[in-house]
C-alpha cells in the first residue's frame, strides 16, 4: 500500500477483502457486539471496538486517513 496516497473507506474496504480479514469490521458505524468500528460523526473520525454495548479503545481523528490507518494498524496486531 502507498503510504503516500490517502488511505479511503473505499480503499480500506478492498485491502480488507484481498487480505481476507478473518475479525468484524464496521466501516459504515454499525455497532455489532464484537466488532472494530470506524464512524464518521461531525468534523471527525472514531476508531473503537465494539464489546457488550461498550465501546473500548475509543480515538477520535480528524481525518479519514488517519482513521482508517489506525483501525489497519488494529486489525494488523
Amino acid at each position: 500500500m502507498d503510504v503516500l496516497v490517502p488511505l479511503t473507506i473505499a480503499r480500506l474496504r478492498d485491502v480488507l477483502a484481498a487480505g481476507g480479514c478473518l475479525v468484524r469490521v464496521s466501516l459504515e458505524g454499525e455497532r455489532a457486539e464484537d466488532t472494530f468500528v470506524l464512524e464518521h460523526r461531525g468534523a471527525g473520525w472514531l476508531v473503537f471496538y465494539m464489546e457488550r454495548g461498550v465501546k473500548r479503545n475509543f480515538r477520535k481523528h480528524r481525518s479519514e486517513d488517519a482513521a482508517c490507518r489506525d483501525l489497519l494498524d488494529r486489525l494488523s496486531r
